[in-house]
């Protein structure tokens, strides 16, 4: 089976946009890494491996040009897909050492 299409047949499955499986799978790739790793969500080790597997899904979809009629393989809508898996794995590496550090000025 052709990923393209594995990935507009899971979308359907569970009755969720390409926008919202982006969301969904750049967190899950996130927490599945946190894990393997053994390091928090928030270390740059578990974003980086969702950069890396989002940046070669979407060189796929943009290699992939004039098979699939979704208009994936255009540049615009790779960033776009690109910035919607990563926005939460940011928000939480960003965020969470703060969190931490309030929390521990709180403590004392």
């Amino acid at each position: 089976m052709d990923w393209g299409v594995f990935k507009r047949q899971l979308g359907e499955q569970l009755h969720i946009s390409d926008d919202a499986l982006h969301v969904h799978v750049g967190m899950a790739i996130l927490l599945l890494v946190a894990l393997l790793l053994r390091r928090p969500p928030w270390n740059w080790r578990p974003l980086l491996v969702v950069a890396v597997i989002e940046a070669i899904n979407e060189i796929y979809d943009m290699r992939s040009l004039g098979i699939r009629p979704n208009h994936e393989s255009a540049l615009p809508d790779s960033i776009h897909d690109f910035v919607l898996t990563m926005l939460w794995p940011v928000v939480i590496a960003l965020t969470f050492p703060l969190f931490r550090r309030f929390l521990a000025k709180r403590d004392q």
